[in-house]
């Protein structure tokens, strides 16, 4: 078996890493996410927050004055994509009517995922 040289492992790693980077699964984004519909009073910021925790995204969700709530995440794109579709189907309790999907490839760098008051 030959065995590898500095450099060979050098470029196999670097390689690697640079399709990973460039792999739109693994590119961290943002997302946010206006919900209409009944959604408050129903648990939905608490099924946001635990799927959030889940799928390793920051950020926060909160209810606005209006009625709605907004919703504000980054992480892994993949991750970004399933926690958009959950939220889309909400908890049993909520009845969702309309949502507002943004995307965005600039972050904020938050450091966890809350729910604000």
């Amino acid at each position: 078996m030959i065995c590898p040289t500095p450099f060979s492992r050098f470029f196999l790693k670097n390689n690697k890493r640079r399709r990973r980077l460039s792999d739109k699964r693994y590119r961290v984004r943002r997302v946010r996410l206006k919900v209409w519909g009944i959604v408050q009073g129903v648990g939905f910021r608490f099924f946001v927050e635990r799927v959030a925790s889940e799928l390793n995204l920051k950020g926060f969700v909160r209810n606005d004055p209006e009625g709605t709530v907004t919703i504000e995440a980054e992480g892994r794109e993949e991750a970004l994509q399933k926690f958009v579709g959950l939220c889309k189907r909400g908890p049993r309790s909520a009845k969702i009517e309309k949502i507002d999907i943004t995307w965005e490839d600039k972050i904020k760098g938050y450091k966890d995922f809350s729910v604000r008051y």
